[in-house]
């Protein structure tokens, strides 16, 4: 806790809301959140929470603020947030993620007048790669096809698993204008190339189901 003077408190929220800054104005206490670099370049989050200090006559003479060290909360706050949205074997978009992003999408194609393009992707025979060479080899050929599925997105396309082998690949409009053959082509070519799983190089195929919005649907599960 620290004692400062009068009108450091203004200059130290600067990056705070109408709210907070009025509270301040108004001489009462608020609460805010930042976040600074510390000397190694590393994230510092603080909560900070500003109250005044008031003499015998009532007047403000100081601002008492207490400053918290919550990093670690906030580092813990993302990575349950990141998995809960997020394939824990490949890294990429889960279920609920891609219908989250699928709905905002789709809001702001209905506002602007875009399409917004949902590739299905199912690889052909990976049963046959874990019941011949097991789970492990399967989980490594799963991985390397997320990354190439990644490498072939557009930049604001979202790479999706929905479990197993089957993945989504959400490519809106914007940006990049409407999609063309050569997106599921290059899906397909980066899954025909071969995969090295330990010794062994995997030969498999897939296909691609294409749905458009708005000619197909507005809902994100159809």
């Amino acid at each position: 806790t620290n004692i400062i003077p009068e009108g450091f408190a203004e200059r130290l929220v600067t990056d705070a809301t109408r709210s907070e800054t009025d509270a301040l104005a108004q001489e009462i206490g608020t609460g805010i959140e930042l976040v600074g670099l510390r000397k190694d370049g590393t994230e510092l989050w603080s909560e900070v929470h500003i109250a005044p200090f008031k003499d015998a006559t009532g007047t403000v003479r100081h601002f008492v603020v207490v400053h918290y060290d919550v990093t670690e909360k906030r580092r813990y706050e993302a990575e349950l947030e990141y998995q809960a949205t997020h394939d824990p074997l490949t890294g990429l978009a889960n279920r609920a993620l891609l219908y989250r992003r699928l709905r905002e999408e789709v809001a702001a194609a209905a506002e602007d007048g875009n399409a917004v393009w949902v590739l299905f992707v199912d690889v052909d025979r990976f049963k046959f790669v874990t019941d011949s060479l097991g789970h492990r080899a399967g989980d490594e050929f799963l991985q390397a096809i997320a990354q190439r599925l990644l490498a072939v997105a557009r930049p604001e396309a979202m790479v999706a698993r929905l479990g197993g082998d089957e993945f989504i690949m959400l490519a809106p409009e914007r940006g990049s204008g409407p999609l063309d053959k050569t997106i599921p082509e290059a899906i397909l070519e980066a899954i025909a190339r071969p995969v090295s799983v330990g010794s062994q190089e995997l030969f498999l195929s897939a296909c691609v189901g294409v749905a458009r919005y708005p000619e197909d649907s507005d809902d994100p599960a159809t």
